[in-house]
Formats: structure tokens, sequence, C-alpha cells
């Protein structure tokens, strides 16, 4: 059966439940009765119901016993909309909401304290971009920053998987990460091989901090995608997802899937 009082608050189900057990509300029911418990605009409705359910044959012990499941209830499904997000790129239109990319990851690089993995498939104007994480990591050395990012040939048939790798971080510490502070840079090789049966992209666009938030989105690095473009995504405020989605990626790191990009700080000890 199906009751009306579900649409309170949890707070004035919890209200009226303890009303209920302490005999300060009784049948009849008014709306006078049930003030000190729910807005205004909810006394008619609710004091109507409370009586419909004494009418069934409820006593006040059952409708507090009701009142504090569907309170119950109503807390749980409130964790769960607090550990999902929905984070959205694009124009604004009237009753939409969402969070914007640009600021959630922003907020994401600020509240970062033990450590971030980003992967991602496109950067531009790394500099603008990383901006906030190298400052959060200027302000804490400690802070363990791990980048994964696409390396592929773009159109580039001629140049041997070498050069094309050392044209990639050349550009990568000069205009994405100029900062004398490092993070590790991972990539996957394959996206400079010439067989096609084992050529690929690393599309994955992601960001994981501290092992407790994920962030998966299909905004790449970019100022377009985390200002201007439609892009969808998900905040996730959940530490088994966030891990689970971490080990994915030291899996492949383990394996040497993901490897070292040149100039990449390791164990205090710059790569080349």
């Amino acid at each position: 059966m199906k009751y009306g009082l579900h649409t309170l608050s949890r707070v004035a189900m919890l209200d009226l439940a303890n009303a209920l057990i302490a005999n300060r509300l009784q049948s009849p029911y008014s709306a006078i009765q049930v003030a000190a418990c729910v807005p205004n605009a909810e006394c008619d409705t609710t004091a109507r119901e409370l009586e419909r359910m004494h009418a069934d044959g409820l006593d006040s012990r059952h409708i507090a016993s009701i009142l504090n499941l569907l309170a119950t209830e109503r807390g749980a499904n409130q964790q769960a909309i607090d550990r999902l997000q929905l984070v959205w790129t694009g124009p604004e239109v009237p009753g939409a909401v969402s969070r914007d990319t640009g600021v959630v990851v922003r907020e994401l690089f600020n509240c970062a304290r033990r450590s971030v993995l980003l992967s991602t498939f496109t950067i531009r104007h790394g500099e603008e971009v990383f901006a906030t994480l190298a400052e959060s990591f200027q302000q804490n050395p400690s802070l363990q920053i791990r980048l994964v990012v696409n390396v592929s040939r773009n159109g580039d048939y001629s140049s041997s998987e070498q050069q094309l790798l050392s044209r990639f971080a050349d550009e990568f510490w000069t205009e994405h990460w100029p900062w004398s502070q490092r993070p590790l840079v991972y990539f996957d090789p394959r996206g400079l091989s010439l067989d096609k049966n084992v050529i690929a992209s690393l599309h994955a666009k992601c960001i994981i901090v501290d092992d407790e938030i994920a962030f998966v989105t299909s905004a790449n690095f970019t100022e377009w995608a985390q200002e201007r473009n439609v892009e969808a995504g998900v905040l996730i405020r959940d530490e088994n997802f966030a891990r689970t989605l971490r080990n994915q990626f030291d899996a492949l790191i383990a394996a040497r899937r993901l490897l070292l990009l040149p100039g990449s700080a390791h164990l205090g000890i710059i790569e080349t």
C-alpha cells in the first residue's frame, strides 16, 4: 500500500513519528496538530493522510513505524544521490541541473591530498588546463600524480616510433607541463605501431582522486571540452569504485602495457 506521506521530507517524517510515539499527536488528526512537524503547505494533506490511515485500522505506533521506515529509505536514497552527480558542459538551458566540467575538474585538483590519476585522449593548452593541479603539486610535493596520455602517429607514417615519442615528450614538457616539478606520465605504446592489427588509442577520460572520488567523462583535457563542447560525465563518490578504476590502470602499468614517457619523474629521477 502506498501512502501520501512519502512526499514529506526525511526530517518531517521523523518529527511526525516521534510526536506519534510520544502521544503528542492523536486522532482525530488536524492541520493544527501536525503544524509543529511539517511545513504549512503540507499540513492539510498530512492530517488527512494520518486520519485515513487511522480509519484503516492503524494505530499511532503502526503509523510511526511506517514513517520511520520511509525516513530510513529517504536517507539511503539521498546518500545514493550524493554519491552520483551529473557533470555537463554545454549551452545553458532552462531546467538543466548539473555541474560544470571545468569547475569540477578544478575542484578535484584542489581537494587532492594523496594521489591523482588522470587519463585523457587529447590535451590542448595543457599549461592552462593543468595549472590548478600543478599548484596543488607545488604546495604538496608528496602528492602522487600520474597522467596517462594518448600518443599517436597523427598521420605520420614515415618517422620511427622513437622519433615520434621524443617529439611528443618535448611538446608535452614544453607546452602542457612546463613546471620543474614533474609527475609520472604514461602512454600506450600501441598508439605508435605501424601494424594495423596492433595500433590502438588510449581513449579513456577520467580522474581518480585519493582513491575516494572518480570522475568519468567524455571530455578531453582541452579548453573546448571543459568549457564549450557538449560533454557528459559522472562524478562518483565511492571508494570501492575509485579503487577498482585505479586498479585497472595499475594492472596495465605493472604489465608494462603502459610505459613511462621520457622526462617523467620516477622515484626522484627524471626518466630519459
